[in-house]
């Protein structure tokens, strides 16, 4: 395969892997929440509450995010709404997965860099 096409590739897969790291969204938190509680028959939190979860929760990639809620929904055994640390926790693996996969990527595009 031609060099240029080998970067050209590369380059695609790193900025398929940016719109994966993108932030969720403070709407699809708050929808994802409401969901939850429906589940768990409890009460969302007040505007101020779930302001909290929102800003625990806005640097989650929105691609994780749905996996963790999922993942919470699956295993939460207590009839109450899950705290962000739950959320956190569940969406770790794939944190670290994807940033593995970011590095991974970087390294390579360096590495061709220097073959030039």
């Amino acid at each position: 395969m031609p060099r240029y096409q080998v970067e050209q590739q590369l380059n695609a897969m790193i900025d398929q892997l940016n719109q994966m790291m993108e932030p969720v969204a403070p709407e699809r938190v708050i929808k994802t929440l409401a969901a939850l509680a429906s589940m768990f028959g409890v009460d969302l939190p007040d505007e101020i509450g779930l302001m909290m979860y929102v800003r625990a929760l806005e640097g989650m990639p929105d691609s994780v995010f749905g996996y963790a809620a999922e993942q919470v929904a699956r295993t939460h055994k207590y009839p109450r709404l899950p705290l962000p640390a739950d959320l956190n926790a569940a969406a770790q693996p794939k944190i670290e997965l994807l940033e593995g996969v970011e590095r991974m990527l970087h390294r390579t595009s360096q590495r061709l860099k220097l073959m030039q």
